[in-house]
């Protein structure tokens, strides 16, 4: 089930805190494509920072945050020329990263990746033992310290919450939508089965004063003629109202068929 836009600008407003509030140079919330207590569901980006990163692979991202660790400014990070446009542009810049990192010293190169694991921090979205997504932050001049990990557990249980009420309200809408659907074919079938049942009603209601208007008085089947009219006019009237209970909604039912609460209320 699709996100909605409301918890889509959520997940922008906490991209943009740890953008603009924690200095975090990439930021990226995925989404299982279902509900799973396992680890094996497809994620889905929802909301990256920058945009273009949403559909980068692990290379390209450590390719960022190793330019990150070489600009002092931010900002430098995101000129159009930097982001890569097409799988030919990611694999040119990802072999160039590889070679520079060949030609580093092995202690060098693995202090470096020592340095990656402590800037980005990936966190689950979880609920109840159920996986939702993930939060996936870093950042390229320096790592985060306690408090500030501990504001980007908080943010991740805000968007797994939200993700829970999202999901929750728009699998509530969706029963509904089913249910009033349910409601609205159980109507046509009612009125169908009415309509089916008023014709022939009907036509022996017709017959049967047809039928004590050519009886005399004294004769015995004319009570049996009159009786079917009686009756007819008695089915007549349920009929009557059985039309006006199939168009009521689920208040007017209930009021109608609990009419001393009304009259008490």
């Amino acid at each position: 089930m699709p996100a909605s836009s409301e918890f889509i600008a959520l997940c922008q407003s906490q991209v943009a805190l740890l953008t603009e509030g924690l200095g975090a140079v990439l930021s990226i919330v995925y989404l299982t494509d279902e509900f799973t207590e396992v680890a094996s569901a497809k994620l889905v980006p929802i909301v990256a920072y920058p945009e273009a990163v949403a559909d980068w692979g692990d290379d390209q991202i450590f390719l960022l945050l190793s330019r990150g660790q070489r600009l002092s400014n931010p900002d430098r990070l995101l000129p159009s020329a930097a982001l890569p446009s097409s799988r030919s542009t990611a694999s040119t810049s990802a072999d160039g990263l590889e070679s520079d990192l060949e030609a580093d010293t092995h202690p060098l190169h693995a202090a470096k990746q020592a340095l990656l694991r402590q800037q980005q921090i990936v966190l689950p979205l979880m609920h109840e033992d159920v996986v939702m997504g993930l939060l996936v932050t870093a950042r390229a001049d320096r790592a985060w310290n306690e408090s500030e990990q501990t504001q980007i557990k908080q943010i991740a249980e805000t968007l797994a919450i939200a993700c829970i009420l999202d999901q929750r309200a728009q699998w509530l809408a969706q029963d509904q939508l089913q249910q009033r659907l349910l409601r609205e074919q159980r109507h046509d079938v009612f009125d169908n089965l009415l309509h089916q049942f008023r014709n022939p009603l009907t036509a022996l209601r017709t017959f049967g004063k047809l039928l004590a208007k050519r009886l005399r008085p004294g004769d015995t089947n004319r009570n049996v003629a009159e009786g079917i009219v009686r009756e007819s006019d008695r089915l007549q009237e349920l009929l009557k109202q059985f039309d006006a209970a199939i168009d009521l909604d689920e208040y007017d039912l209930y009021h109608w068929l609990n009419p001393a609460t009304e009259a008490n209320s």
